[in-house]
This record gives structure tokens, sequence and C-alpha cells, in this order.
């Protein structure tokens, strides 16, 4: 009689694991707005000189050349999509290298908590922006 594989016979995560993936596709989502965010301002979208009665004080490269806009967005387009790939990079070897806890196999069947994370923070990242461009205008 064989003894069942623990990874596959396994039917809860412990909390670090959970927080971890999660963590993982927040920046999955970080990495998605900011790609987003960064062809979505363009010239027609934000001004090409600097309207700090609008709060566009930034100056920044976006898809279609240098728009102004606020700090939020300037982060984001200049070093989001970096850091999230980092973070997110980090995260997975910290998991899967580190840990060695679960096989991709077994991630691959159960990636629930990475697409939670990124659709979670895919929608505080957008209410962050709309809320940074709120108080840039006050």
């Amino acid at each position: 009689m064989t003894q069942p594989d623990s990874e596959t016979t396994r039917t809860s995560w412990t909390w670090d694991e959970q927080v971890v993936l999660f963590a993982v596709g927040a920046c999955v989502g970080g990495f998605l707005f900011s790609g987003i965010l960064h062809s979505y301002l363009s010239s027609p979208n934000r001004p090409l000189f600097p309207e700090p009665a609008l709060g566009y004080t930034y100056l920044f490269k976006a898809r279609h050349g240098y728009v102004y806009g606020t700090l939020l967005e300037y982060l984001a387009v200049t070093y989001g999509v970096w850091v999230m790939w980092g973070l997110g990079a980090l995260g997975g070897l910290y998991y899967f290298g580190v840990k060695k806890r679960l096989k991709w196999s077994f991630y691959a069947r159960y990636p629930w908590q990475t697409l939670a994370g990124t659709a979670i923070s895919m929608a505080l990242y957008y209410a962050i922006w709309r809320l940074s461009i709120y108080v840039a205008r006050s």
C-alpha cells in the first residue's frame, strides 16, 4: 500500500501561505493597474502644461508623450510596474523557492487567493487613484 502524497491530500493552507498568495495577487493587480494607467494617460486625457488648480503638477512620460499629472500618477507610471513586478517576484521566490511547501502543480489547481488579491487590489488601486485626483483638486 502506498502512502498518499501529502501535497495532494492537503486541504487547508496556513495563514502565511494565504497571505503570500494574496500579496502576490495584489502585486499582479498593481502591475496591471500601472500598465493600464500608463497607456490611459495621454495628451487628450491630461494637460501638456501644468495646471495646479486641477492638481496636475508632475511631469512624466506616458505612452504617447510627456504629460502632467498628480503625484500618484507620476509614481504609478514611473515606478509602479517595476516595484509591483519586483515585489511579486520576491513573494513568489519566497513562497516557492525558500519555503518549498507547495509545488507549482498544487498552486495551479488552487489559484483563488491570487485571483482574489488581484481583483480586490485593482478596485482598491482605482479608488485610491480617483481619491488622489479629488484631493489634488481641493
